[in-house]
């Protein structure tokens, strides 16, 4: 029976291992760098949607301001929206509210069209005292909660960045719920 003696490695084999060890680095190096820019460019995939999504709402402007001051004080006021867009928004709900007085309003209107504004006149319980260094609307948090062209529904309060809702609309639910009753109904 004749001995195989394995020759000792040169340095060929050396070279040739290390090359396969550092290939393998770099190549988990550049898959993680790929998954790094996929991360990125899904975020800022989702950023530009969002901003796109909440163009329209950025358009409607909802403001409160008294009738009139008399003698440093004021009890009437006009809540108005503005929907500077190009599009209708449905489903609208605006008013304003005080916490001097523990008091506010609100209005529900089924569409307001492009350009279009609506005013809601607001008599307070309590006068407000105008100390003529702030501007008078800045007494009052306004809202407005709304359907754009989209379907998408929204909710924005004051200058506030609107914010998106989800599952708050009330057609959507009036929607749901027939529906329930439709398949309930047809069993």
């Amino acid at each position: 029976m004749q001995h195989v003696t394995q020759a000792p490695p040169n340095i060929t084999d050396w070279l040739q291992g290390w090359g396969s060890v550092a290939g393998a680095g770099v190549s988990a190096l550049a898959a993680a760098a790929a998954l790094g820019l996929l991360w990125h460019e899904i975020r800022a995939r989702r950023s530009e949607s969002r901003d796109r999504e909440a163009a329209q709402a950025r358009l409607i402007t909802v403001r409160a301001a008294p009738v009139r001051i008399v003698n440093s004080m004021f009890r009437d006021i006009v809540v108005t929206i503005k929907n500077h867009s190009s599009a209708p928004i449905f489903e609208v709900e605006f008013g304003a509210s005080n916490a001097q007085v523990e008091d506010s309003c609100g209005t529900l209107r089924d569409e307001l069209g492009p350009g279009e504004e609506a005013a809601l006149r607001w008599k307070l319980t309590n006068a407000l005292i105008h100390d003529g260094d702030t501007y008078p609307p800045a007494y009052f948090d306004t809202f407005a909660t709304f359907t754009d062209a989209f379907g998408l529904r929204w909710n924005r309060h004051g200058r506030a960045q609107p914010q998106r809702l989800i599952f708050d609309s009330p057609t959507l639910w009036r929607r749901l719920v027939g529906t329930i009753r439709h398949v309930v109904l047809k069993r």
